[in-house]
């Protein structure tokens, strides 16, 4: 009985192994490379900037896939609504956080990022 135990512990050990080889493997990166710079010329574009390195780029760096999905390659950013409510795991953004104005620059900076794909 105590054979059958071990067997057991080793070929679950061998899943968890495999699975975390599989998942290691995985590229997280889902959107074209971005042409240069991006084009920061409008001030909306600018401040929206400044509140997705506050609030977002810790979990989608430049837009791309890090504790958080990639949202370069999805067609919208997400919505308004989505990032006050929170998303999956993604916290709540309420208004104490990001104002109305703070949110609508956001929305230009990830549209920005959005159109500067490769």
């Amino acid at each position: 009985m105590e054979t059958t135990r071990n067997n057991k512990i080793s070929l679950l050990g061998t899943l968890l192994v495999s699975l975390l080889i599989v998942f290691a493997s995985c590229t997280y990166r889902r959107s074209l490379p971005l042409k240069g710079p991006l084009d920061t010329q409008t001030a909306s574009v600018q401040k929206g900037e400044v509140i997705f390195m506050e609030h977002c780029q810790k979990c989608h760096p430049q837009g791309e896939g890090g504790l958080g999905p990639a949202i370069n390659h999805i067609p919208n950013p997400p919505k308004r609504l989505q990032i006050r409510l929170g998303l999956g795991a993604m916290p709540a953004f309420g208004k104490d956080q990001i104002s109305k104005e703070e949110l609508d620059n956001l929305m230009a900076y990830l549209k920005a990022l959005r159109n500067n794909k490769g």
